[in-house]
């Protein structure tokens, strides 16, 4: 009974179906007919053929058939009656188990012809399906047109990576890729000891660098539609850009800052902001983050990196951190005569680092801080944990003039730091995914105050953090970026000393315009140029200051690079947000040879002459 429902749904199917032509907007002519592929076979030329494997095909890719062109138009709807046994047959059978062998295809440039399974082609459509399983046999072309030679490239680039995803109108573009692949190999092999197939490694070249690269580009607008190219060639454009920018390999900026940089480029035109316009979230950042590890692995000298491996074999973490640790590690070695070899990397570990982690891991849980027994990620950061202790360890010994044994540090580094931050994290509402981050975050800017002798404390940091969004996480990114610091001290005030009441409101005013710097090395040379500037009336120096802001501000190319240096410091982990004042400062710094030169110097002239003198440091 239940297999003539079957028939009689089947034969509804096909009558429904066939009945779609009218729907579908049926009209006479070519238009409505399925491509030949003898014909098109015919008209490239397309003799030469490559077995290709079973492969998962989009089904509106399949234009054309084999032998099958007067039975089905070209949705693949039947146009005759003898189609319909075998129809239902196959509907029968896709509805029942859906278990059917794949069918055959041949593909010419980017289209499909079915050689066997046309029925199932047009019963798959008529149930929705989007794709199917299908035994591939390419034909190539082989005319003079561009095309089919770019067609050619990308089958044997596709041969050689079994990567099918790029693609590209530029004759030349995928040997270019293969270089590419080719020099990305050499970075791999020097971090790991597995003996990669070149498929492999250009699989994790397309992971690692092409496809955060062209999502980045993508979400920022930079896509096939606004720039009316292929993806392909968008990436080689950029590479070009990247090229350019390290004048072909005089200098080194890598794929994180270069891809900032032309971010900031492509914008220049239609953005007014003067702060940066890249859009950016905690999955881009991330992406950011990924090229910026790989930066930083390529700029290692072969020493650098044989440590570098030797540290991974104990803990894993993030790149920057895992670089401290080396000169940590390198640090003890120069101290106690030691040379670099697994058995003194063991008495490393044994002596110095696994010592101080497990001391600080005991004494925060004998006093059950809260923030990190709710939190056991927190302590497990073993890395970060460790270089925290060693930051505080500087400081305080300073601080207390002292040297601090193991014991003390711990119990300093848990009663001035540990408690009073957990304190304020337990009191926050943050998303625990984020604690981790805040935690470290906070605590890094609490150092660098520290160091400088200056009184904050944690909760006053926090508050301010946390007023500058109530509902949102990235804006409270933001505010890490853009550093607004109203609520805590000033520490400009050796500088004010020297400023009447009027221009100490100007100050305050300016620096509220263009984000207060809470760099301490800022400040103290605002001080020295106040000082030093010719001109006794202090009005004349503080317009100055506030006029050079104005015309940074509003320079385009002045402010791209202040962008991407903005960005780059967040992604770096500065201690301290980036500020256009820690920007103006650099610059004058720079030009420190022209002494007091500088002060009737034009400062676009002067930030164009550092601008191009930069060499990013990662």
């Amino acid at each position: 009974m239940m297999g003539r429902y079957l028939d009689l749904e089947a034969e509804e199917a096909y009558d429904k179906f066939k009945r779609s032509r009218g729907i579908l907007g049926f009209t006479l002519g070519k238009a409505t007919e399925l491509k030949s592929f003898q014909e098109i076979q015919h008209e490239t030329k397309a003799y030469n053929n490559s077995y290709l494997g079973i492969v998962t095909v989009a089904l509106d890719k399949i234009v054309g058939s084999v032998g099958k062109i007067e039975d089905f138009d070209k949705n693949f709807i039947p146009r005759n009656k003898i189609v319909k046994i075998r129809w239902c047959s196959i509907y029968k059978e896709m509805v029942s188990n859906g278990n059917l062998p794949p069918i055959q295809l041949y593909k010419i440039r980017d289209e499909y012809f079915a050689y066997d399974g046309n029925h199932r082609i047009s019963v798959a459509k008529y149930l929705n399906a989007k794709s199917t399983e299908a035994e591939v046999t390419e034909f190539f072309p082989s005319t003079d047109d561009p095309k089919d030679v770019i067609y050619w490239e990308k089958f044997y680039f596709y041969k050689q990576t079994d990567i099918n995803e790029i693609n590209s109108d530029q004759p030349g573009a995928y040997e270019r890729l293969i270089r590419r692949i080719q020099n990305f190999e050499k970075n791999v092999n020097n971090f790991s000891k597995e003996q990669y197939n070149f498929k492999e490694i250009s699989k994790i070249w397309y992971n690692t660098i092409y496809r955060p690269t062209i999502e980045i580009l993508e979400i920022n607008g930079i896509n096939e539609e606004t720039r009316k190219e292929k993806f392909g060639d968008i990436f080689l454009s950029f590479l070009d850009f990247k090229s350019y920018l390290e004048e072909g390999g005089k200098r080194f900026f890598g794929y994180c800052y270069s891809l900032i940089h032309y971010l900031n480029e492509s914008k220049r035109n239609y953005s007014r902001n003067w702060k940066n316009s890249i859009y950016l979230d905690s999955y881009l950042i991330k992406l950011f983050l990924g090229l910026y590890k790989y930066d930083v692995e390529r700029s290692l000298s072969s020493e650098r990196i044989e440590k570098l491996l030797y540290i991974r074999q104990f803990f894993n973490t993030n790149i920057s951190n895992e670089i401290k640790i080396v000169d940590k590690m390198e640090k003890y070695f120069n101290e106690n005569n030691l040379f670099l070899s697994p058995e003194n990397m063991i008495l490393w570990n044994k002596n110095f680092l696994t010592p101080h982690y497990n001391l600080l891991v005991s004494e925060i849980n004998k006093r059950e801080i809260s923030c990190f027994i709710n939190n056991p990620k927190l302590i497990e950061d073993k890395g970060r944990m460790f270089l925290e202790l060693l930051a505080y360890k500087k400081i305080f010994e300073k601080i207390y003039n002292k040297k601090l044994n193991e014991l003390e540090l711990v119990l300093l580094f848990i009663l001035e730091v540990a408690i009073p931050l957990g304190k304020v994290l337990d009191e926050a509402s943050i998303p625990k995914e984020e604690l981790n981050n805040i935690y470290f975050l906070l605590s890094k800017r609490y150092a660098h105050y520290l160091s400088h002798n200056s009184k904050i404390s944690f909760d006053s940091l926090y508050k301010n953090y946390d007023r500058s969004s109530k509902s949102s996480f990235q804006e409270k990114l933001k505010f890490l970026i853009y550093g607004k610091n109203a609520d805590i001290p000033e520490t400009l005030t050796e500088l004010k000393e020297l400023l009447s009441s009027t221009e100490i409101k100007q100050l305050n005013e300016i620096m509220d315009t263009y984000d207060r710097t809470s760099n301490y090395k800022t400040e103290v040379f605002l001080k020295k140029l106040r000082e030093e500037f010719i001109e006794d009336n202090g009005i004349v120096w503080i317009n100055k200051f506030e006029t050079d802001l104005k015309s940074l501000s509003e320079n385009p190319e002045v402010m791209v690079n202040f962008n991407t240096y903005l960005l780059m410091e967040f992604l770096k982990d500065s201690p301290y947000p980036y500020t256009l004042i820690d920007f103006y400062v650099d610059i004058l710094n720079h030009c420190s040879y022209l002494g007091a030169d500088r002060q009737y110097a034009n400062i676009i002239t002067l930030a164009v002459e550092y601008i191009h003198s930069f060499q990013y440091k990662l």
